[in-house]
């Protein structure tokens, strides 16, 4: 299996990353960035109105990272909203490319925006994503797929140890698929905002049926 290495310099990056309260995984999250080889990026942390006192005093902390801002953006409707959050991000954000990033992600491998970044070069990419592991190195994420779940979209390998190549290695190589998760998902900041955004609406009224189902 042969795999091309792309170079640690390139196009400018604004790493977004939500966060509500959870100091525990946001500062996980933010240093392990450190090993990241990639030059070009910056990190901002949007604080969706976390209330917790040992949360807000980290959030401040912050302002001494040179790499890291933190932006305060309230819910809409007093609700959690990941896509209008994101949208509203985004709008604040200054990168040639957008990674979104949840707050519960570690990085592992340091090449591995340098690699996200290659493969957006190529014609016709709208967006990559990443392997994402579990912590007991068995695969959330490696591309989604329709078919599961009662012909509904899944995670494709979900399960599989990382060991483990998959159908025809496909786990372990880059290849297209029919969508990412947003948990890590790189974008063109102009291609993100041309088509629209998140569909909040959607979000919403989706949300709103979750909760009506748990009742």
């Amino acid at each position: 299996m042969f795999s091309i290495r792309f170079p640690d310099q390139g196009p400018s990056v604004t790493i977004i990353v939500p966060t509500y309260n959870a100091t525990d995984l946001l500062s996980v999250c933010l240093e392990s960035l450190q090993l990241t080889t990639y030059s070009n990026y910056r990190v901002m942390v949007v604080d969706n109105d976390s209330d917790c006192l040992d949360t807000l005093a980290y959030l401040d902390s912050l302002s001494q990272e040179p790499r890291i801002s933190v932006e305060r953006i309230s819910k809409v409707d007093g609700r959690f909203n990941y896509a209008a959050l994101m949208n509203e991000a985004v709008e604040r954000a200054d990168g040639d490319l957008i990674l979104f990033l949840n707050n519960d992600t570690k990085v592992i491998e340091p090449s591995w925006l340098s690699q996200m970044v290659g493969l957006a070069g190529f014609e016709g990419v709208g967006s990559v994503g990443a392997r994402l592991r579990f912590a007991d190195d068995h695969i959330q994420h490696a591309g989604i797929i329709q078919g599961y779940h009662d012909g509904l979209v899944g995670h494709a390998f979900r399960g599989l140890h990382a060991s483990q190549w998959g159908y025809l290695g496909l786990m372990r190589a880059p290849h297209e698929q029919m969508a990412v998760t947003a948990a890590c998902m790189l974008t063109p900041r102009n291609l993100f905002r041309k088509m629209g955004g998140f569909d909040a609406v959607s979000y919403t009224h989706l949300r709103a049926h979750e909760t009506r189902g748990n009742l």
